[in-house]
């Protein structure tokens, strides 16, 4: 709009005016935040305006610790809570979200209390209390993406013992024995193709994967990937990656796979843009494993993926 370039231009100058001399400092330093860097006006990041750019990244396990900590130093804890067991389930979350977590906790433990008819001298919030708020409480960053915790365990499943072993020995081990894959060099599979014919338990063997490895879990279908609207389907894409690495380690699961990983030849041109833009993601796969599921049919899709499990 012409008010906001306005804006933005006397931004500019008066950005320009307040650089320091050679014998002299600034006497005002501008500061701004912002979650959505990339709307911002390249003019504006250029050096001798916003010179410097500091990214605040989701915390580490051992950040969430230390945050909890400060947040439960007034709350009375049962002797069993294990905080550091609570903050490393805690992927994704941000310190707003462990204040939240924190709340709803002591929250249910009031409840409980209450309920109990106890007096308030005794209360305490238990491992009970911190998984109900894990429930109610989920990461900021993982809103407007479907995303879970399964509950489903290998114990779930039926037979397939060789099938859930080498998801185990692809999934499990690279997230739990991390140090042991670098000191010995081995690279850790990035994704894996489950194919095989309807009711033969893919999407619960996938959750049963993310549960194992304490995982998020995000579901797509290829129903949700395609719009109508230019370039959706791609900001779909791009912001459900973007936030699956954030709250790495988590599983991103695509159903209907036949949709998003055709081979080309398979798709007119306007319909290429999605399966392209996801190979782009691939590429770039680090801390995430990618699950893709597929009913039959399994030579029209493009095979680029690490592992192929047929499931029966």
């Amino acid at each position: 709009r012409e008010q906001d370039v306005r804006i933005a231009s006397q931004l500019f100058t008066l950005m320009d005016s307040n650089k320091p001399s050679k014998t002299s400092v600034p006497h005002v330093v501008v500061v701004a935040s912002t979650n959505r860097v990339d709307a911002i006006d390249p003019a504006l990041r250029r050096s001798g305006r916003f010179d410097a750019e500091v990214e605040a990244t989701v915390p580490t396990a051992e950040e969430r610790f230390e945050i909890l900590k400060l947040y439960t130093k007034k709350v009375p804890l049962d002797a069993n809570v294990d905080l550091e067991a609570i903050a490393t389930s805690c992927n994704g979350y941000v310190g707003a979200d462990l204040e939240a977590l924190c709340r709803e906790a002591t929250m249910s433990a009031v409840k409980r209390s209450s309920d109990a008819n106890e007096c308030a001298g005794v209360l305490s919030v238990t491992m009970e209390d911190w998984r109900h708020a894990r429930s109610v409480v989920g990461p900021s960053i993982t809103r407007g993406v479907t995303v879970e915790i399964p509950k489903v365990t290998w114990e779930d499943i039926g037979g397939l013992r060789d099938l859930k072993k080498k998801l185990q020995q692809a999934v499990e081990w690279p997230i739990k024995h991390s140090t042991a894959f670098s000191r010995l060099g081995i690279s850790p599979v990035r994704g894996a193709l489950l194919h095989g014919p309807p009711g033969c338990s893919k999407t619960t063997l996938a959750k049963a994967a993310a549960h194992a490895a304490e995982a998020s879990f995000f579901s797509l279908s290829g129903a949700e990937l395609y719009s109508m609207y230019v370039g959706e389907s791609e900001a779909l894409l791009r912001n459900t990656f973007q936030r699956a690495r954030l709250a790495a380690p988590s599983i991103i699961f695509f159903d209907e796979a036949d949709v998003v990983g055709a081979k080309r030849e398979f798709l007119f041109w306007l319909q290429q843009i999605v399966p392209m833009q996801l190979m782009l993601h691939l590429c770039g796969l680090d801390v995430s494993i990618w699950y893709f599921m597929y009913h039959h049919l399994i030579w029209k899709l493009d095979m680029r993926y690490s592992v192929c499990i047929h499931v029966t």
